[in-house]
Protein backbone atom coordinates (compact mmCIF):
# COMPACT_ATOMS: atom_id res chain seq x y z
CA UNK A 1 0.00 0.00 0.00
CA UNK A 2 1.31 3.42 -0.95
CA UNK A 3 -0.39 5.34 1.87
CA UNK A 4 0.52 9.01 1.73
CA UNK A 5 3.50 8.54 -0.58
CA UNK A 6 3.66 10.92 -3.46
CA UNK A 7 2.71 9.35 -6.76
CA UNK A 8 4.22 11.77 -9.24
CA UNK A 9 5.01 8.93 -11.61
CA UNK A 10 1.28 8.52 -12.18
CA UNK A 11 1.21 11.83 -14.02
CA UNK A 12 3.35 10.18 -16.69
CA UNK A 13 0.66 7.54 -17.29
CA UNK A 14 -1.63 9.99 -19.04
CA UNK A 15 -1.25 13.14 -21.08
CA UNK A 16 -3.74 15.26 -19.17
CA UNK A 17 -2.71 18.75 -18.17
CA UNK A 18 -4.52 20.41 -15.27
CA UNK A 19 -4.69 24.08 -14.42
CA UNK A 20 -5.57 25.01 -10.88
CA UNK A 21 -5.15 27.72 -8.28
CA UNK A 22 -1.72 26.36 -7.39
CA UNK A 23 -0.49 26.63 -10.96
CA UNK A 24 0.02 24.23 -13.81
CA UNK A 25 -0.05 20.53 -12.98
CA UNK A 26 1.31 18.53 -15.84
CA UNK A 27 0.95 14.85 -16.60
CA UNK A 28 4.14 14.83 -18.62
CA UNK A 29 7.23 13.79 -16.67
CA UNK A 30 9.52 16.16 -18.54
CA UNK A 31 7.52 19.38 -18.17
CA UNK A 32 8.03 20.31 -14.53
CA UNK A 33 5.13 18.34 -13.14
CA UNK A 34 3.86 18.83 -9.59
CA UNK A 35 3.39 15.63 -7.64
CA UNK A 36 0.43 15.26 -5.31
CA UNK A 37 -0.39 12.74 -2.62
CA UNK A 38 -3.19 10.22 -2.86
CA UNK A 39 -5.16 12.20 -0.30
CA UNK A 40 -4.74 15.43 -2.30
CA UNK A 41 -5.88 13.64 -5.46
CA UNK A 42 -9.04 12.54 -3.67
CA UNK A 43 -9.70 16.01 -2.22
CA UNK A 44 -9.09 17.83 -5.51
CA UNK A 45 -11.26 15.40 -7.46
CA UNK A 46 -14.16 15.75 -5.04
CA UNK A 47 -13.78 19.55 -5.06
CA UNK A 48 -13.83 19.56 -8.87
CA UNK A 49 -16.86 17.28 -8.90
CA UNK A 50 -18.76 19.66 -6.65
CA UNK A 51 -17.71 22.84 -8.48
CA UNK A 52 -18.05 21.55 -12.04
CA UNK A 53 -16.54 23.57 -14.84
CA UNK A 54 -13.58 22.62 -17.02
CA UNK A 55 -11.52 21.33 -14.08
CA UNK A 56 -14.05 18.58 -13.49
CA UNK A 57 -13.59 17.35 -17.04
CA UNK A 58 -9.79 17.44 -16.71
CA UNK A 59 -9.72 15.55 -13.39
CA UNK A 60 -12.12 12.99 -14.88
CA UNK A 61 -9.82 12.52 -17.86
CA UNK A 62 -6.91 11.99 -15.49
CA UNK A 63 -8.88 9.39 -13.51
CA UNK A 64 -9.84 7.62 -16.73
CA UNK A 65 -6.22 7.56 -17.85
CA UNK A 66 -4.99 6.06 -14.60
CA UNK A 67 -7.92 3.61 -14.36
CA UNK A 68 -6.96 2.26 -17.77
CA UNK A 69 -3.19 2.28 -17.28
CA UNK A 70 -2.15 -1.36 -17.15
CA UNK A 71 1.20 -0.44 -15.61
CA UNK A 72 -0.37 1.29 -12.61
CA UNK A 73 -0.80 -0.63 -9.34
CA UNK A 74 -4.29 -2.12 -8.99
CA UNK A 75 -5.07 -0.11 -5.85
CA UNK A 76 -4.44 3.13 -7.77
CA UNK A 77 -6.52 1.93 -10.70
CA UNK A 78 -9.33 1.12 -8.24
CA UNK A 79 -9.08 4.59 -6.71
CA UNK A 80 -9.15 6.15 -10.17
CA UNK A 81 -12.36 4.25 -10.95
CA UNK A 82 -13.92 5.54 -7.71
CA UNK A 83 -12.87 9.11 -8.45
CA UNK A 84 -14.18 8.83 -12.00
CA UNK A 85 -17.59 7.85 -10.59
CA UNK A 86 -17.52 10.80 -8.20
CA UNK A 87 -16.58 13.13 -11.04
CA UNK A 88 -19.58 11.74 -12.94
CA UNK A 89 -21.79 12.85 -10.04
CA UNK A 90 -22.02 9.65 -7.98
CA UNK A 91 -21.01 10.74 -4.49
CA UNK A 92 -21.70 7.28 -3.04
CA UNK A 93 -19.46 4.97 -5.09
CA UNK A 94 -18.53 1.44 -4.06
CA UNK A 95 -15.34 1.72 -1.99
CA UNK A 96 -14.86 -2.00 -1.35
CA UNK A 97 -11.88 -2.24 -3.72
CA UNK A 98 -9.87 0.43 -1.88
CA UNK A 99 -7.45 0.12 1.01
CA UNK A 100 -9.34 1.15 4.18
CA UNK A 101 -7.25 4.29 4.66
CA UNK A 102 -8.09 5.51 1.17
CA UNK A 103 -11.76 4.61 1.56
CA UNK A 104 -11.80 6.70 4.76
CA UNK A 105 -10.28 9.64 2.88
CA UNK A 106 -12.94 9.35 0.19
CA UNK A 107 -15.74 9.20 2.77
CA UNK A 108 -14.29 12.25 4.53
CA UNK A 109 -13.94 14.21 1.28
CA UNK A 110 -17.51 13.56 0.16
CA UNK A 111 -18.78 14.30 3.64
CA UNK A 112 -20.10 10.89 4.50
Amino acid sequence: MLGEEVFGALWALTEVSLSGPSGQVSACADTGMRAISVQEWIQESVRAAREGGPERKEWRALAEGIAGAEGAPEELRALARVLRRILEGNFEPDLSGLPEEWAAWVREAVGG
